[in-house]
């Protein structure tokens, strides 16, 4: 640190030191706002996650069914064209991360649904696992960002309480020590020159 000589050195260090305990406080406060969103989307991806596995077997289940009644070759007749998929962002203490999203499937590939029972109860349950899968997918995005804002800013708490603030306090303490050394002896110096000054009269 480069710090101003003299008095102007004294308020220099008041002011930084003042500006990283605020600085420490508020990153305490998003570390609050940060826990507590991250417990809340931990318990969404968690039943996310459950919400796709359940339906991921329920389309694996149909799927095994509908090849048992009509063959391999009716399931060209359930293929699905590309599914386009949304996602819209919130931001929170910093952290961007994915807080709605949706599957879209072509209206016509929904409404044109041709085959045995079997094969559209399989693409039904493939478009089900598919929307489940993209909001699991969401999910776990969220979860990952807030966990990275976290740690980067327990990174920052830590930096400041365990080495800019304590840094702070000791070149403080350093100066005040200087400061008073240097006022003592111009004491003594002003005390001399007085006591040179009587002698001369």
């Amino acid at each position: 640190m480069r710090i101003p000589p003299g008095r102007a050195g004294r308020y220099w260090l008041r002011e930084r030191l003042a500006v990283a305990e605020r600085g420490a406080a508020l990153l305490d406060r998003k570390l609050v706002a940060l826990d507590e969103a991250a417990a809340r989307l931990t318990a969404l991806c968690d039943e996310a996650r459950h919400e796709w596995e359940s339906a991921h077997r329920e389309a694996v289940r149909r799927h095994t069914r509908a090849v048992l009644l009509g063959g391999r070759g009716s399931l060209e007749l359930a293929a699905a064209p590309p599914a386009r998929v949304e996602v819209s962002t919130t931001v929170l203490a910093g952290a961007r991360y994915p807080d709605r999203v949706d599957c879209l499937l072509p209206q016509d590939f929904r409404d044109t649904i041709t085959g045995s029972a079997a094969l559209v109860a399989a693409r039904t349950a493939h478009c089900e696992a598919l929307a489940a899968g993209v909001r699991y997918a969401a999910a776990a995005a969220a979860v990952r960002a807030i966990d990275r804002e976290v740690l980067a800013t327990r990174i920052r708490v830590r930096g400041l309480r365990y080495r800019r603030i304590p840094a702070l306090r000791t070149a403080e303490a350093e100066l005040e020590f200087a400061l008073e050394e240097q006022e003592r002896a111009d004491r003594v110096r002003l005390g001399r020159v007085l006591e040179g000054n009587r002698a001369t009269r």
